[in-house]
C-alpha cells in the first residue's frame, strides 16, 4: 500500500512537470455548482458498466463482425491494464490527502467503494490505467465505426465526460486517462494486424490503416 501512495505522489510531480491542470484546481472549480458532485458520481456508478454493456448488446444484434472486434478489442485493453495494476499499484487522489482534493462519493453519495479502502472486492489502488476512460473510448470508437450519420461523431462525448468525472470524483488522475488511451490505440493496431494477417491468408482484401483504427 505505501508504494501506491508512492507511486501517486511520482504521479502528480509528473503532471506538474508536464503543465498539466491540478485536478485539484478543476475539481473545486466544479464542485462550486451546487449538484455537480452527485451528478458526477452518478456517471461514474451508472454509465461505466451500463452503458458499455448496452453498446456491446447493440453491436451483437445489429453489427455482429464488429462486437466481435470490439470485444477482442476490449479484451487486449483489459489484460494490459490489469497488468499495469499489478506491476504499478497507484492510490487515487481522493486517497491521497496531501493533495487537498474531495472524495466526493463519501460527500454525496453514491459510492462505488466502500469507506475503507481495504475492504470490498474492487482493488482502490488501481488507479492507473483508468479502463473507464479506456472503456468509454473503445465504445465511441466501435459506434463512430459502424455509423455513417454525421451526428456518430457525438459519441465521443461519452469519453470526453468519464475524463471530466473521473477527475471530478478524485478517482483518477490525467495520466490514467492517457496511458489508458495508448493501451487502446495499442490494442486496436494488435487486433487491425490480426485481422490484416488473417485476411491476407484467406485472400481477401487487406483493410486500410485507416480502417483498421476506426
Amino acid at each position: 500500500m505505501g508504494v501506491a501512495f508512492r507511486h501517486a505522489d511520482w504521479v502528480w510531480e509528473v503532471e506538474r512537470a508536464l503543465r498539466l491542470p491540478s485536478e485539484a484546481m478543476i475539481q473545486e472549480w466544479a464542485l462550486s455548482w451546487g449538484a455537480t458532485a452527485r451528478l458526477a458520481n452518478l456517471y461514474y456508478v451508472g454509465v461505466h458498466f451500463p452503458g458499455t454493456l448496452l453498446a456491446m448488446v447493440w453491436l451483437w444484434i445489429r453489427h455482429r463482425p464488429d462486437y466481435l472486434r470490439m470485444r477482442t478489442e476490449m479484451a487486449v485493453l483489459t489484460a494490459a491494464a490489469l497488468f499495469v495494476h499489478v506491476i504499478f499499484p497507484l492510490a487515487p487522489p481522493r486517497l491521497v490527502n496531501s493533495f487537498g482534493m474531495v472524495d466526493t462519493m463519501i460527500l454525496t453519495g453514491p459510492s462505488a467503494y466502500p469507506d475503507n479502502s481495504t475492504d470490498g472486492v474492487a482493488n482502490q489502488f488501481a488507479a492507473m490505467p483508468s479502463l473507464h476512460v479506456g472503456w468509454a473510448l473503445l465504445v465511441a470508437i466501435a459506434l463512430i465505426r459502424v455509423t455513417t450519420s454525421k451526428w456518430r461523431w457525438l459519441a465521443l462525448a461519452h469519453p470526453v465526460l468519464t475524463v471530466s468525472v473521473v477527475v471530478i470524483t478524485a478517482n483518477h488522475y490525467w495520466l490514467d486517462g492517457i496511458v489508458a488511451s495508448l493501451l487502446l490505440v495499442g490494442a486496436i493496431r494488435l487486433v487491425g494486424l490480426r485481422t490484416r494477417y488473417a485476411g491476407g491468408l484467406s485472400g481477401q482484401p487487406l483493410p486500410s490503416f485507416s480502417r483498421v483504427l476506426l
